[in-house]
């Protein structure tokens, strides 16, 4: 309570926004970098894990609320995620245009589909769903087995 004071799930999601913040708007900042290197590095061991066994890949990015209300607000984390897909040979879907689309400026759909700064709300699913549902169609041929079958 002395670190965070009494209302400590405020105090820590109001740290949580002022980190993604500065992820997204400081994308150069020293610690930022680093912290990306660390990120990027990690990710690239769940990729080759992941590639060993059976498994089909899919890299999403999940917007911010603040980018999805505000074109000015940056999308360093969606290109940074962006050329490691490319560099990676992943799949992947930026969801920050659909989270835009879904909301169509209307700040009451745009607060229904955020829970907090970052996690999308049940609302906020229903809108991202049916594109994550195509793009994992169509990127992994999931109608092959049921072709074959006929």
């Amino acid at each position: 309570r002395i670190r965070f004071g009494e209302d400590i799930q405020k105090s820590a999601l109001e740290i949580e926004a002022t980190n993604i913040e500065k992820i997204i708007r400081q994308p150069n900042d020293p610690l930022i970098v680093e912290a990306w290197e660390l990120t990027l590095d990690n990710l690239k061991g769940l990729v080759d894990s992941i590639r060993k066994t059976d498994t089909e890949l899919l890299l999403l990015a999940l917007p911010d609320k603040g980018q999805v209300e505000n074109p000015e607000y940056g999308t360093a984390p969606q290109e940074t995620l962006a050329k490691f897909a490319i560099d990676h040979e992943v799949p992947f879907l930026d969801l920050l245009p659909v989270m835009k689309r879904g909301t169509g400026g209307d700040r009451e759909r745009l607060d229904l589909s955020f829970r907090d700064y970052s996690h999308p709300s049940p609302f906020g699913v229903k809108i991202l769903a049916p594109e994550i549902s195509e793009f994992i169609r169509m990127s992994f041929s999931l109608n092959k087995g049921a072709e074959s079958a006929n």
